[in-house]
């Protein structure tokens, strides 16, 4: 009579949330990457003959704009 084999038990399925470590590193990750960004917009702008002023208020638009960008990608793959 051939061995019966029991159930294979399946393993309890994993947290998909990051752990808050992860996430904070994320965002740390995601405002340097917007501070780069928003460095080379702000030196290429000034670079073109803006006056510091405006490059310094077209880097911050920028820094804006990937940082809200960043945390959105962040936000719809589940990670922040």
């Amino acid at each position: 009579m051939p061995k019966v084999r029991p159930p294979e038990r399946h393993p309890e399925p994993l947290n998909s949330s990051p752990s808050f470590g992860v996430r904070l590193l994320l965002v740390v990750v995601c405002a340097l990457t917007s501070i780069i960004v928003a460095t080379v917009a702000g030196i290429l702008s000034y670079s073109t003959g803006t006056s510091i002023p405006e490059a310094v208020l077209l880097a911050g638009g920028a820094f804006a704009v990937s940082m809200g960008l960043g945390l959105a990608i962040l936000t719809a793959l589940n990670l922040a």
